[in-house]
């Protein structure tokens, strides 16, 4: 038997420069490593462009740098880089064996969203086996095993999947390292965005001067609260000009601005470009 098993699924020929252009997946695997195999990855040796990449150690211990910092990738730990990206990552030849998922995306929305959740964790992360983000990659890769992935649409939607399962958790890891003012303030703006009648308001609800929730939100968020607010209504519009046929004006009635020419103008900024173009899921399941 060989000790290098490559189980790569799914190429990058699966989706149209159309669905390619804000997310695709493009690989999942499942790779064991040892010595005599040379795994050595530079991220900036690299030919792919506009990629991110999810790896997950099974068993066994990986090495990576990250600009000038060395770590060591043990079972349960997870890397997220960007590629290309001053970085490597390798199984150092003291090590014995480097078990481990890997999960390819391909476009700009995957890549941003995998900043965020960057931005909320770090790039190494500490995951448990069975926590739903790694099931869920272990269940894209037996879907790809058994070529259950065939089209573009589903494997868009299996990514976002992951992705999105990726981000509630790092939400809660940074959620973690909040003071409880600030996570009532985020819990209260998460599940009323839409109606919430600014940060007056919140402050009231929350018994403290709105000075105080403000200045103790930008210390530990980095934002203001009101800024919070406005962009989680327009990450809830993003998501329903993606994934439904509501008009701008019923999108922003939906999440809580005063208009479709106001909303309008902010997608355009937000997005770089015509609002149609940004409805790549239509037509295809919906998203969960």
């Amino acid at each position: 038997m060989s000790d290098y098993s490559h189980l790569h699924a799914i190429s990058g020929n699966l989706g149209s420069s159309f669905f390619s252009e804000h997310m695709q997946l493009e690989g999942v695997g499942r790779l064991v490593c040892v010595p005599a195999t040379r795994y050595y990855y530079n991220g900036l040796d690299r030919p792919e462009k506009n990629h991110a990449l999810f790896q997950y150690t099974m068993a066994g211990t990986g090495s990576i740098r990250i600009g000038n910092e060395h770590a060591k990738l043990l079972p349960g730990q997870a890397f997220m880089v960007g590629i290309p990206g001053d970085h490597e990552y390798f199984l150092d030849p003291r090590d014995k064996e480097w078990d481990f998922y890997y999960l390819m995306l391909r476009g700009d929305w995957g890549l941003c969203l995998l900043e965020q959740i960057i931005e909320n964790t770090g790039n190494i992360i500490s995951i448990d086996e069975h926590s739903m983000p790694i099931r869920l990659l272990k269940d894209i890769h037996g879907h790809a095993r058994t070529h259950n992935v065939g089209d573009c649409c589903r494997a868009s939607l299996m990514a976002y999947q992951f992705l999105m399962e990726l981000y509630r958790f790092s939400f809660d890891v940074m959620m973690e390292k909040y003071p409880p003012l600030v996570r009532q303030a985020i819990d209260i703006i998460q599940d009323e965005y839409a109606t919430l009648d600014g940060i007056k308001i919140l402050a009231a609800r929350l018994q403290v001067s709105e000075a105080h929730l403000i200045r103790t939100f930008t210390r530990y968020v980095g934002i203001p609260p009101g800024k919070y607010l406005h962009n989680t209504r327009l990450e809830h519009a993003v998501w329903l000009l993606q994934n439904t046929f509501d008009t701008l004006d019923e999108i922003a009635v939906k999440v809580g601005f005063t208009g479709g020419n106001y909303l309008g103008k902010l997608l355009r900024q937000r997005l770089d470009g015509p609002t149609l173009k940004y409805r790549t899921l239509r037509g295809s399941p919906a998203l969960r």
